[in-house]
């Protein structure tokens, strides 16, 4: 009797694994999206591509693509794991919502998630366009984000190594936000690139740690920030925390604020154009350095900075 009751157990945990395994063997490597011939059924494959993003993700592999093969729109989804979401050349991916956010990441600490080549409408209501909570990091290219009521790209929560190029961000909030907002003791690093952030109704780009021992730094290089009613970049400080910010070749123009240090941020400005802008600069004591090589001219109140560094 128990060595039938035993057989029967491992019969039970072979059907187990073996029906995993065929769970797992059914996703693919490389899965494709479609809005005219879309269907959600099968392994969405180049000739049978699936229509929904939320479909093909459960039918790709962590760590694989989903490439979007013709224009359309589609609904908004929620990021998982480790994956490329990308539009093929010359196809015009519209990720469209009314509400919530258009493309939320909560994966692994470890995963890495690629977005290449997206539009993502918010119609003016939505709330934000990216919003990462969790990620090994999150690396954003070739994207248009507009019209959220919220942030545009929101990149907080745990420490991760993110990089957003030749992206632009319009008529949000705010437009992008690097931070670390969750744990203590660790670094949150963020390299923004060739971008622009333009019609804000607060901020364009946004720096800071939160929590004693925590690290945000930033690079930002040929960038410009314009037309945001309060700051264009804007370095936050919080008491134990550690914000670092570094713009090369940006502009920043016809904002509230051009550029901003707050508190403990330390924020080294290189090869700049500051105009137009109500006030130019402004940094607490010691915050907000310049190279000596930056044009501030034209603004309302020009502001200064409050410390210099050299080139090494």
């Amino acid at each position: 009797m128990l060595h039938s009751k035993f057989i029967a157990q491992i019969l039970f945990i072979a059907l187990l694994v073996v029906g995993f395994s065929l769970t797992v063997s059914a996703q693919s490597a490389t899965t494709y999206l479609s809005a005219g011939t879309g269907s959600d059924a099968g392994l969405c494959t180049s000739a049978s591509p699936c229509r929904n993003l939320t479909y093909a993700l459960t039918q790709t592999q962590a760590g694989g693509v989903i490439t979007i093969i013709d224009s359309g729109e589609f609904a908004s989804a929620s990021i998982l794991k480790a994956i490329t979401i990308q539009a093929a050349p010359g196809v015009k991916a519209v990720i469209n919502t009314a509400s919530g956010n258009a493309l939320t990441v909560a994966a692994a600490t470890t995963d890495f998630v690629i977005l290449r080549g997206l539009t993502l409408e918010g119609q003016s209501t939505a709330s934000f366009g990216i919003q990462s909570t969790a990620a090994g990091g999150v690396q954003i290219e070739n994207c248009v984000v507009r019209n959220f009521a919220g942030t545009g790209i929101s990149l907080s929560g745990n420490a991760g190594k993110h990089s957003i190029s030749n992206t632009t961000v319009q008529n949000c909030n705010n437009g992008i936000v690097a931070a670390v907002t969750t744990a203590s003791f660790t670094t949150a690093f963020a390299l923004i690139n060739n971008c622009r952030v333009e019609k804000m109704a607060t901020t364009g780009i946004s720096i800071s740690a939160n929590n004693s021992g925590n690290k945000t730094l930033a690079v930002i290089r040929n960038t410009v920030v314009l037309q945001c009613a309060s700051i264009g970049f804007t370095s936050n400080g919080n008491s134990g925390a550690e914000t670092e910010m570094l713009l090369e070749n940006c502009v920043a123009s016809h904002n509230g604020t051009g550029i901003q240090s707050t508190s403990t941020a330390k924020t080294r400005v290189s090869n700049c154009l500051v105009t137009g802008n109500t006030l130019a600069l402004s940094g607490a004591t010691g915050t907000l350095r310049t190279r000596g090589n930056n044009t501030i001219e034209y603004n309302t109140t020009e502001g200064s900075f409050t410390g210099s560094f050299s080139a090494k």
